[in-house]
């Protein structure tokens, strides 16, 4: 027997032993009316004069989702993923000539030339020539 202090007084409660199964969905027991004792049953028991039954759930009704917590640290950096395929290379190709000519590649087209001195002549769609041999630059694109 357990002695429990309560607001209105002494309240006592003694536990039987009844048989309460892992499944059990509720607990049953027996107060008795004058003294307060509380005494643990098997369901379908019945309580003594002057007993009353009392039953309660095992779990209650879920509550509502509390609020949400702080964020966490900064976990640790993951390891590096795998080698993804080659990106294209750029349409555009930069081409020097030291000369006074300069051409691009099969398959490419010129579409600017800067002489160092003097305006750069169109040789045909793949290059270009200076008047000078002072050095040209340019740009090839991809057809």
């Amino acid at each position: 027997m357990t002695r429990v202090s309560g607001i209105a007084g002494a309240f006592v409660v003694t536990l039987a032993l009844a048989p309460i199964s892992a499944d059990a969905q509720q607990i049953f027991a027996c107060v008795n009316n004058n003294s307060g004792a509380v005494r643990i049953v098997a369901q379908g028991t019945a309580c003594r004069t002057p007993e009353s039954l009392v039953t309660w759930n095992v779990v209650g009704p879920q509550a509502p989702p509390g609020p949400a917590g702080p964020a966490g640290a900064l976990g640790p950096p993951g390891p590096p993923g795998p080698k993804g395929d080659p990106g294209q290379a750029s349409a555009l190709r930069y081409v020097e000539g030291s000369g006074d000519a300069v051409a691009c590649n099969d398959g490419e087209v010129l579409v600017s030339a800067i002489c160092k001195e003097g305006p750069a002549t169109l040789q045909g769609a793949a290059g270009a020539k200076c008047g000078k041999a002072t050095g040209v630059v340019g740009l090839c694109m991809r057809k």
